[in-house]
């Protein structure tokens, strides 16, 4: 069995432009291309590769590989199968006529346009949150956050719950290695028992992980407050130079204007 579970830092070193823009920079320019994305209009096919070419020029820009990008992106597509309904729910005039028995259905033009535009945007908005975090360490896009006035609680949350998913890969790394080490392969190459016995395994190694890392919340947080923990994470105050922010914001958001008006004329 094997034991190659591991969660890595999305965040990738480097020393290009786009690495050492300040993170509360990086961070309103993505924000801005969020909300671009989001509010273009459905029917704006034009602008989609505009935007595409966006996440691609500042990806050759920071160095950063569109295979890691796009292996990221990934993640996101199940979820767009929850946009799968207003292909059949959205009135027009039908393009598809599914049938089955006595049983049929129509998949409306609309439907098709508007499920087509949410897997669009969804994919672009997930790209430039990658790339985000991939010129960003998470230390400095946190404190950032905080700097936008965003509540305290968020912040500190988001905090605790990146530093110790990494303690909790590493337990259930050796949750997994102390079940293999419990588990006999036998000389004709199978081994592990049934499905029904995995099944059992697995539901003890999840429950035997949530009560450790109860336990471990408990003695972390008696630790903080014996160390004068208020409720603010306090980090060191980030070295990169801030002098070109300003005019980076005016063209990006200038740009994002000029996109958001385009995508009206052209839809």
């Amino acid at each position: 069995m094997s034991n190659n579970f591991s969660i890595s830092d999305p965040y990738q070193p480097g020393t290009s432009v786009v690495h050492q823009l300040g993170a509360q920079t990086k961070l309103l320019l993505a924000l801005g291309y969020l909300f671009t994305t989001a509010a273009m209009p459905e029917k704006a096919w034009k602008v989609y590769p505009v935007l595409l070419i966006l996440i691609i020029c500042t990806a050759f820009l920071a160095r950063i590989r569109l295979v890691s990008l796009i292996k990221r992106s990934l993640l996101a597509f199940p979820f767009h199968l929850a946009a799968l309904p207003v292909l059949f729910t959205l009135p027009g005039d039908p393009c598809l006529i599914l049938s089955w028995s006595k049983f049929s259905i129509a998949v409306s033009a609309p439907g098709v346009n508007r499920f087509l535009a949410i897997g669009a945007k969804m994919w672009l908005c997930i790209q430039a949150a990658a790339l985000l975090t991939a010129t960003t360490p998470m230390r400095q896009l946190l404190a950032a956050v905080d700097a936008l006035r965003a509540p305290k609680v968020l912040t500190a949350a988001a905090a605790l719950m990146w530093r110790y998913l990494f303690v909790i890969s590493e337990e259930a790394v050796r949750l997994m290695r102390a079940r293999s080490s419990r588990s006999a392969l036998l000389s004709e190459g199978q081994g592990g028992g049934s499905i029904a016995w995995r099944a059992k395994v697995t539901g003890g190694m999840a429950g035997s992980l949530f009560l450790r890392s109860l336990e471990r919340s408990e003695r972390i947080y008696n630790a903080m407050q014996s160390r004068g923990y208020d409720g603010k994470i306090r980090t060191l105050p980030s070295t990169q130079a801030e002098e070109c922010a300003p005019l980076t914001l005016v063209i990006g958001g200038f740009l994002f204007a000029c996109l958001l008006l385009l995508g009206t004329l052209w839809q």
